[in-house]
C-alpha cells in the first residue's frame, strides 16, 4: 500500500498530518513500513478487530512525503 502525504497540494513542501494514518484490512497480523523519509524499515502489528478484520495505525510522524506498507499474507 502506497500513501502520499498530499495536504501541500502543488507545493514542494509536505505539511505534517493531523492525524495517525488509519487502515483496515481481511487478514495480516504485522506490516513492514519502509519510506525515504527514515532509514531502514519500521514494523506496525495489526490489531484485531470483532468481526476479525486487521486494524492498522501508522503514526502521523512517519509519513514527511511518501512511504510504503507491505503485508505478507498467506494465500
Amino acid at each position: 500500500i502506497h500513501f502520499l502525504n498530499a495536504a501541500g497540494g502543488a507545493s514542494d513542501t509536505f505539511p505534517p498530518l493531523k492525524d495517525d494514518l488509519v487502515f483496515t484490512l481481511p487478514e495480516g497480523d504485522a506490516a513492514e513500513v519502509r519510506s525515504p523519509d527514515f532509514a531502514g524499515v519500521r514494523t506496525l502489528t495489526a490489531e484485531r478487530q470483532a468481526d476479525g478484520r486487521r486494524r492498522f495505525t501508522i503514526p502521523r510522524d512517519w509519513l514527511k512525503a511518501y512511504l510504503f506498507v507491505r503485508i505478507p499474507v498467506m494465500l
